[in-house]
């Protein structure tokens, strides 16, 4: 019971700050993909060491200064929608279908809006193109996620529309269909928070949780 209270505590705060925020860079969350800190214990540093590494070091700052990127000329607005898709296992455990992206970040199934569409109808057709889900349900518009990024010289205003979506069907039989993911798969609710490498989608994954439990009073975010 402790552990339900804290998660619905976190949907209501979570909730509240999603509103707060303001645009900028898609945001992934502490440590998603920091380096681990390589030893050298056995190999101390010397003052001599220091010295020379700060002579090999300078060029290098001052090329960097030399190089500069190209001017931003133009700014596109574009538009994307995804789901959180979930299903109710046998053992009456929420799952949440994630896929591993290029950089190896977890996220959700998503793509561009095309010319003709709605944004409930491009989350359901890229479930099905990125991951073969046939069957599936599509409910709540939880919410949307604005951020900025280059493009060489150009600076994409983007702003992602992401749904609560209901899995059906065979929903064993999903497999990685688009080039550009590494891996795809069913995780406890809970697990798949963890996974998940951006703040925005993990905010709105915990509004998801609260309508589930409204449609399922008796689901379970792990075992």
């Amino acid at each position: 019971m402790s552990q339900q209270k804290d998660m619905q505590d976190k949907v209501s705060s979570d909730s509240k700050s999603l509103n707060n925020k303001g645009s900028g860079k898609e945001q992934p969350k502490p440590n998603a993909d920091k380096p681990a800190k390589s030893s050298n214990k056995n190999q101390p540093k010397t003052k001599d060491s220091h010295r020379y590494q700060s002579k090999l070091s300078a060029p290098l700052k001052n090329f960097s200064r030399m190089v500069k990127k190209p001017l931003i000329k133009e700014a596109v607005k574009e538009v994307t929608a995804g789901g959180i898709v979930y299903r109710i296992n046998k053992d009456s455990i929420i799952e949440i279908l994630l896929a591993q992206d290029s950089r190896d970040r977890w996220t959700i199934p998503k793509g561009h809006v095309e010319p003709g569409e709605i944004t409930s109808e491009t989350a359901e057709r890229e479930i099905r193109e990125e991951t073969d889900l046939q069957e599936m349900k599509v409910y709540d518009h939880l919410g949307k996620s604005t951020f900025q990024y280059r493009r060489l010289n150009t600076l994409v205003l983007m702003t992602m529309h992401i749904f609560l979506v209901e899995g059906k069907g065979k929903t064993d039989d999903v497999r990685k269909v688009d080039p550009w993911m590494k891996d795809l798969g069913w995780f406890d609710f809970s697990k798949a928070l963890d996974m998940i490498a951006y703040e925005a989608i993990e905010t709105l994954m915990l509004v998801g949780l609260r309508k589930v439990r409204e449609r399922y009073p008796g689901a379970k975010i792990s075992s």
